[in-house]
């Protein structure tokens, strides 16, 4: 199933980097609109980040659950607010530095969010947090860890008798 959006009730400022930011030189071509713009980083990420979220309409009557889970997601696997100086990787807050001449990663704050309200996508609103919570922790979290265990934990050698 492919992932829908429609971003129409975002501000086009908030949405878009328009065609004539420094940034669009460090990003694919694959990236840029046919008018020289580009989506917005961060709303990139957030279009993707509803599927983690379980969260697919961003309201204002939904919007401190999103941000919250959104929170969550952030802490618990930081390594996708990653910037690499040539190319766009996936994060979530993601701004151009003008002095470093690179797109930089930040910890997430309401107000990102909270731009991006009426966002739609196809994904299912789940509005009962403890349930996406166990889903996080239980599943997502917990297998992470113990990859992360089993891969830095070294094998008992057993000794074969002779």
């Amino acid at each position: 199933m492919s992932l829908n959006f429609d971003l129409s009730k975002i501000k086009k400022s908030v949405r878009n980097v328009p065609k004539d930011h420094p940034g669009l030189k460090y990003v694919p071509g694959y990236m840029i609109f046919n008018d020289g713009s580009m989506r917005h980083p961060m709303t990139e990420s957030f279009i993707w980040l509803t599927m983690s979220i379980w969260m697919g309409t961003w309201t204002e009557d939904n919007i401190q659950e999103v941000y919250f889970r959104a929170k969550v997601i952030e802490g618990l696997q930081a390594e996708l607010l990653v910037v690499d100086g040539e190319n766009i990787m996936q994060g979530f807050a993601i701004d151009w530095d003008d002095e470093k001449k690179t797109w930089t990663k930040r910890v997430l704050v309401p107000k990102d969010i909270y731009s991006h309200i009426g966002m739609n996508t196809n994904v299912s609103n789940d509005p009962d947090t403890a349930a996406w919570m166990d889903h996080v922790i239980n599943t997502v979290y917990r297998r992470d860890c113990e990859r992360a265990y089993n891969e830095g934990t070294p094998k008992k050698r057993v000794k074969k008798n002779a």
